[in-house]
């Protein structure tokens, strides 16, 4: 817009202190003979959207669970029992557990604010990225959140630029097979527990019940 008008600072401050962006621009435009048109609100999207890729890109985040015997979880993210669920240990000395954050279930959004994102407190980011609609109560669900270390320190990491979010591999504490896990998976991941002294259970679907129970291998 200033590239196109002689914008006053008063008009620039209505602009980006508004909490109705839509609203600010137009009464701008309309002082400088314009309108709201469809260019200008492209233009408001495509500046959103970029801005959002870049929040979006800053912060990665891990998904994990109360519960380790959950029908529903077993047949979405383990290949229908197939797969195998890791339980992780985090003690507060360790630098996970401050990134830790259980996630809220509720039907309302979390409006972003300007006022929060200009502001030095970050509670915005975990109010965020740890919400979710109220029909996903049952995964009892934490997140680690945090920063993505590709950009901030890549001289620290291991590999570089790798697809992995953060190295937990120190806090496994046991593994759960799943029910239907094939036998040269499980035999791998039995010596990867022997090897570093973790803990392996076999889920076992109930004859009797629609239940999962962990029978303990090593």
């Amino acid at each position: 817009m200033e590239r196109k008008f002689s914008l006053k600072q008063e008009e620039k401050n209505r602009i980006l202190y508004s909490d109705n962006i839509e609203r600010a621009m137009k009464i701008v435009l309309q002082a400088h003979g314009g309108s709201l048109s469809d260019s200008w609100m492209n233009i408001l999207q495509n500046g959103l959207n970029d801005c959002m890729s870049i929040i979006k890109d800053a912060v990665r985040v891990v998904c994990l669970s109360e519960v380790y015997d959950s029908m529903l979880m077993w047949s979405h993210y383990a290949r229908n029992h197939t797969g195998f669920c890791i339980e992780y240990d985090f003690k507060e000395s360790d630098m996970f557990y401050k990134h830790l954050y259980p996630v809220t279930y509720t039907k309302d959004r979390y409006a972003v604010s300007k006022a929060d994102m200009l502001s030095e407190n970050t509670e915005w980011i975990y109010k965020t990225t740890c919400r979710k609609s109220n029909v996903w109560a049952y995964e009892k669900e934490w997140r680690i959140v945090t920063a993505n270390f590709n950009k901030v320190m890549p001289q620290k990491l291991k590999y570089p630029n790798g697809k992995y979010v953060l190295d937990l591999k120190k806090n496994i504490k046991a593994f759960y097979l799943g029910a239907k896990i094939s036998e040269n998976f499980k035999e791998e991941i039995i010596q990867f527990g022997k090897k570093n002294s973790i803990d392996i259970y076999q889920m076992v679907l109930s004859p009797s019940t629609y239940e999962l129970n962990a029978k303990k291998i090593i």
